[in-house]
Formats: C-alpha cells, structure tokens, sequence
C-alpha cells in the first residue's frame, strides 16, 4: 500500500532488527522499552527504506466494540515530515477495505504532542481523557468508513 512516497508492506526477515536499531529516548519516552521480537502489521517504508512501523488491536478494555487502537513509531529522522499521518491512514484506508472494524482509536499521554498532531491530521477528535500510571491520557478516536477508498495504491 503506497500514498506518495511513504508505503506499507508487511514484516520480512531482518526487520525486527532494524525496528529494534530504530529505538531512540523518544520512543522509549512514549513506548517504553519495547519487546525484544516487534512484529507489527506493517512496516513503514520511505523510498524502499524501512523507518518505522505501524499497528493495531482491538484487545484494548476500554475499547468499543468494533474499534481498533492504532500505535506507531518512525525513526527520528523522518519524524515531523507527515510520515507517521500517512502511514497511518494507509493503515485505516486498509481496516476499512479489508476488515468490519468503524473505528480507530489513538490513546496519547497528554505531553505526546507530535502523536497528537498525528491523530488530528488523519481526523480524529477528542473522546476522552483519564489518567493511567499517574499521567494524562487522551483518547481520539475516528471512524474508518470515512477512509474507505481514499489513499490506498497497491
């Protein structure tokens, strides 16, 4: 799945051990110390470059029936570029063709601005808010039906 110069593709052999390199204090600020075996949905590629990944589950307690939480993570040198917004509605463009899921959702510590400007830029709105592990957490949320169609290139 391809949007301009950002694609997705599912996990091969060798990328766990680049997403694991991709780890910085950024992520671990966010994300904590992440698992020793990343086997997310897709992996986010820039130029056939891998600088991150994306996912989803819909195994979340506070999750609806029919949503899905999505995180992310891209590589610190191509944060802030709209990387992190596109790979995202390729995945929610793909959730809507090829799943029954009518939501995504996003919860973000309250101090996770970049992540916040993520959630806003594919549409989703303020739900929620509460405090998990003594932080803030906001919750977005978005419906995937207005994604059906819009992005997605094989």
């Amino acid at each position: 799945m391809t949007a301009g110069r950002v694609t997705l593709r599912a996990p091969e052999a060798g990328d766990a051990s680049v997403l694991i390199a991709g780890r910085d204090e950024e992520f671990r600020r966010w994300l904590g110390p992440g698992t020793s075996d990343p086997d997310p949905t897709a992996c986010i590629l820039v130029d056939g470059e891998v600088v991150g990944w994306v996912d989803f589950d819909a195994q979340r307690p506070w999750l609806e029936p029919g949503a899905v939480n999505i995180g992310y993570s891209v590589f610190a040198g191509h944060r802030g570029r709209g990387v992190a917004a596109s790979a995202v509605r390729l995945l929610i463009d793909w959730l809507a063709a090829e799943t029954a899921h009518v939501s995504a959702t996003f919860l973000i510590d309250a101090e996770n601005f970049a992540s916040q400007r993520v959630a806003l830029a594919v549409g989703a709105q303020e739900i929620a808010r509460w405090y998990e592990n003594g932080r803030e957490q906001i919750h977005y949320a978005v419906k995937i039906s207005r994604f059906r169609g819009t992005t997605v290139r094989n």
